[in-house]
């Protein structure tokens, strides 16, 4: 199922659309009212997994992973070409990121 901007259930996985303008280390379209950033990122502007990176074709922006929320709504995986990135809520003390 694809998931649009909005609720998602808990231990479901579903398709998860973004765009990889400014990178996937924050998703840039809220899940449950709340935005999500990896520390994977370590607050790399553009940062993407090669895996990820490599799914793109000339021109291509937009990525679909899979998404599932843990059971008790507060951390989030994505995969996408077998690998999978975890990322948390944000916070008010996560840098604010700003795409052009």
């Amino acid at each position: 199922m694809l998931a649009i901007e909005g609720s998602l259930p808990v231990e479901e996985t579903y398709l998860f659309e973004v765009g990889t303008h400014c990178g996937v280390g924050y998703l840039s379209l809220p899940i449950n009212g709340r935005f999500w950033i990896s520390d994977e990122a370590a607050g790399e502007w553009n940062w993407m997994p090669p895996e990820w990176a490599e799914t793109l074709g000339p021109g291509e922006e937009l990525i679909t992973m899979e998404v599932r929320l843990s059971d008790d709504g507060t951390a989030l995986t994505a995969t996408l070409a077998d690998r999978s990135v975890s990322y948390r809520q944000t916070t008010e003390a996560d840098p604010v990121i700003e795409c052009d």
